[in-house]
């Protein structure tokens, strides 16, 4: 990376401090550890605790064949994880997949006032 390469990381919804911290570096930010991406609209109706609404079925993947594969509009992705969050004036970093307007990150046990991240309209 400080040789001028690229990085791509890829994380499960349980981030390590070190992966936050290396994150952090490039301007990038996850939300707390045992937070979750939740949405109440878009959601696999049949995976995940009743109701938790954590499956998320979300359609704006970037077109970037080299990182997602081939795309046809309208492609669904299922993601399950934590938010993540990055300034869109960093120019080291760019979105491969984001939730719906309905999509937020939060603690499941608790009541949720103001969300940390929201989506995005894509």
């Amino acid at each position: 990376m400080d040789g001028g390469g690229s990085l791509l990381l890829v994380t499960s919804h349980y981030v390590s401090t070190f992966s936050q911290d290396l994150a952090g570096e490039c301007g990038i930010e996850f939300d707390a550890p045992g937070s979750m991406v939740v949405d109440h609209v878009s959601y696999h109706p049949t995976l995940g605790s009743e109701g938790d609404h954590t499956w998320i079925v979300a359609k704006a993947v970037v077109d970037a064949p080299h990182i997602v594969g081939s795309t046809v509009p309208g492609d669904r992705v299922l993601f399950h994880g934590v938010g993540q969050a990055f300034d869109p004036d960093n120019v080291l970093a760019f979105s491969v997949l984001s939730g719906l307007p309905t999509t937020y990150s939060a603690f499941l046990d608790q009541v949720c006032v103001q969300p940390w991240c929201m989506a995005r309209q894509s």
